[in-house]
């Protein structure tokens, strides 16, 4: 009897240990899903594909742990033409990039933060319409500097032909010399050439090689005055070539630090949802393979390098994310969806949808 008791004991005492030990170990898993959470998202995936419904549950995650459930969500799965017609709060999801990260969460859940933190901080139309006025900048330098290397051409083709024309003029009145001198030898050589009729014969042919000469001048002096032209054309378009190279440097610089901002804010969203902030590595390795042209590369190690020291920065505290994040999950409610009619896309439905 006594051994029966002692056993009864000792169990009551090793069960509540072995509970505290089951929580320590499951402690990563603070999210924990109460059964209203797990009856909405059953409900879920009966009406999306395994897909749809990975990118519902991620998510909705980084949605509830944000406090972002004050207004309905538009998930455009690829349907980047759609944007006009569902006009405000959407994201734009990448399927063939997500689809480099089957079974890593933490990367999708990089991907869809930072297409979060692009829609709260208004990135991508701030961008669009950067980019609108600096490609309008740029299309008229462009516009310039193609109807002054067009102007350039014809006055190259003009400075080519007068050239020819010079030198055709004074091979004229070198010819005509040579011809006037061998005429005045062969009449020596057969004896019937006066004195006076070598001179009006060597007047006419001064007159005539001064008169070639000068049209060949006049050529000549043209060719100069055009090359002058030319001159000041290739001026302006050197000029022209640096304002489209600093319109360039100062857009990339405008997009590598708008990246920042919202690669920073994708961080702070998927650290309140738990998840890894590191995934972002992996995610712009990949990126690197979409984009390896020279500005894709420079621009994506720079948000590498700029995100390094972000996470470095002993002023970064990843817990104080988390733990925000714990309290705003736990305090929201799960929220359901509506099929859109756009292929594959659906909307996630605020917490004040009934």
């Amino acid at each position: 009897m006594k051994k029966i008791i002692l056993i009864i004991l000792f169990l009551l005492i090793l069960i509540p240990n072995l509970k505290v030990f089951a929580l320590q170990k499951g402690s990563v898993t603070t999210y924990n899903k109460p059964q209203t959470t797990i009856n909405t998202h059953n409900k879920v995936k009966t009406q999306l594909d395994d897909f749809q419904y990975q990118v519902y549950i991620i998510t909705e995650k980084l949605i509830r742990s944000n406090q972002l459930d004050n207004y309905s969500l538009n998930v455009l799965l690829n349907k980047v033409s759609e944007e006009n017609e569902v006009k405000s709060h959407y994201i734009i999801i990448d399927t063939g990039l997500i689809d480099s990260f089957q079974g890593d969460t933490d990367a999708i859940s990089f991907i869809i933060a930072k297409a979060l933190a692009e829609e709260i901080s208004q990135t991508s139309n701030k961008i669009l319409n950067t980019q609108n006025d600096y490609k309008e900048q740029y299309d008229q330098l462009q516009a310039r500097m193609e109807v002054l290397k067009s102007e350039n051409d014809s006055l190259q083709s003009t400075i080519n032909e007068n050239r020819n024309t010079q030198v055709a003029y004074n091979q004229a009145a070198q010819n005509n010399i040579n011809d006037t001198a061998g005429d005045i030898i062969s009449s020596f050589m057969k004896g019937s050439c006066v004195g006076w009729n070598v001179k009006n014969t060597a007047i006419n042919t001064a007159l005539d090689s001064s008169k070639y000469k000068a049209k060949g001048a006049e050529y000549g002096l043209n060719v100069s005055q055009i090359n002058n032209k030319l001159n000041q054309n290739n001026a302006e378009i050197s000029q022209i070539q640096q304002q489209m190279n600093k319109l360039i440097i100062d857009f990339n610089d405008f997009i590598g630090d708008a990246q920042f901002i919202t690669d920073r804010l994708a961080i702070q969203i998927a650290l309140r949802a738990g998840y890894d902030p590191d995934a972002y590595k992996r995610v712009l390795d990949v990126l690197t393979k979409y984009d390896n042209s020279q500005f894709g590369s420079e621009l994506i190690n720079g948000r590498l390098y700029n995100l390094g020291i972000y996470l470095a920065d002993s002023a970064f505290d990843p817990d104080y994310y988390k733990k925000q994040g714990i309290v705003y999950f736990k305090s929201s409610i799960p929220l359901t969806i509506t099929k859109l009619p756009y292929n594959g896309s659906f909307r996630i439905n605020s917490k004040f949808a009934k």
